[in-house]
């Protein structure tokens, strides 16, 4: 082998392994860009579910006014999925509850 055969024979392996490393980098950094992005979207609804939840308790408050009209369409969809999980007993309904705990139990699991 010649010198130049030689030195494109050692270009590529160590291009290879760049090639290897950049991937390998790369990846695991965007996994963790989209994995911190997802928790950060999650803990922000967790914040929603709650806010709609202390606007449940006050009978007197108008929850059909911005911004809360927003909290309220976002969640409602969320909350439909529970309530009919879970019956109301003595007419009290304890489906958001369930509906907040397994939006924290995600959240836990993805941590």
């Amino acid at each position: 082998m010649n010198k130049l055969e030689n030195y494109c024979q050692l270009n590529f392996v160590l291009f290879s392994f760049y090639i290897k490393v950049l991937k390998k980098f790369f990846f695991n950094t965007i996994f963790k860009i989209l994995h911190e992005t997802f928790l950060r979207l999650l803990t922000i609804f967790q914040v929603f579910l709650t806010l709609r939840l202390t606007m449940i308790w006050f009978p007197n408050f108008n929850s059909r006014r911005q911004p809360f009209i927003f909290i309220t369409k976002i969640t409602e969809t969320y909350f439909g999925y529970f309530y009919n999980v879970i019956p109301k007993i003595f007419g009290i309904d304890f489906s958001p509850m369930l509906a907040l705990l397994w939006l924290q139990c995600l959240i836990e699991i993805s941590t």
